[in-house]
């Protein structure tokens, strides 16, 4: 393994854990404490609803605060008709989300080669501290990696440029040496681009890319990462 960088910065959710599927077993355990029952149609609609809030938080038109405490009771009222308190009904979430620490196929096998092959491996994610650390715990990724950044505590998320540059500081890195690796255009490829350092999309489901956002590298699995690093 030829190895242009020393640095791995890894995105968490979609790219080693399942989120999707985390999501949908979080959302279950919701509706059923509201003794509702979650359609088909009602998750999809609470994801798309969803998303849409992580991308106005990503463009800075939303704050973290804002999305945790009204997320719920907007979606309540919206699509159920139902008030609820949306910092209660968040916090009950977030406790049903820490609980998902399903892997995507071929994460495991890939960390254990990587560290085998002494890359620096870091966890860079979007989200809150004590679920991704539980979901790290959980999963047993947390093995792997030799530092954790995640925006909650950073106070700057991806795509920001003092995201990256407060994990340049702290790893005292230059550019070069350093690539992410993640499944969002708009948080970890535009976030790498901003900072100035290579980008790997990874890409599963082999969407087109018609954005101005563009990836130094593409890969659809996993396994592909160590030709290119």
């Amino acid at each position: 393994m030829t190895q242009k960088y020393t640095d791995l910065l890894f995105d968490l959710d979609d790219t080693l854990l399942d989120f999707g599927a985390t999501e949908t077993q979080a959302l279950r355990l919701l509706f059923a404490t509201y003794n509702l029952e979650m359609t088909p149609q009602l998750e999809k609609d609470y994801k798309k609803f969803n998303q849409s809030l992580w991308k106005k938080l990503e463009l800075g038109t939303l704050s973290r605060k804002e999305l945790l405490e009204k997320r719920f009771s907007t979606f309540f009222k919206e699509h159920l008709a139902l008030d609820v308190d949306g910092i209660v009904t968040g916090k009950q979430y977030t406790s049903f989300l820490a609980q998902g620490h399903q892997q995507i196929k071929g994460a495991k096998e890939l960390l254990q080669d990587l560290k085998k092959a002494n890359y620096r491996l870091h966890i860079v994610t979007n989200g809150n501290k004590n679920i991704q650390y539980k979901r790290l715990d959980d999963s047993h990724f947390n093995r792997f990696f030799d530092t954790i950044f995640i925006s909650e505590e950073i106070g700057y998320q991806k795509p920001t440029k003092q995201f990256f540059e407060h994990i340049f500081n702290k790893l005292d890195l230059v550019p070069n040496q350093a690539i992410i690796i993640g499944d969002s255009l708009s948080s970890d490829i535009k976030g790498g681009i901003n900072a100035g350092i290579d980008t790997l999309w990874y890409n599963p489901a082999q969407i087109a890319n018609n954005s101005t956002i563009q990836p130094t590298y593409e890969i659809h699995k996993l396994e592909e990462i160590k030709e290119i690093v």
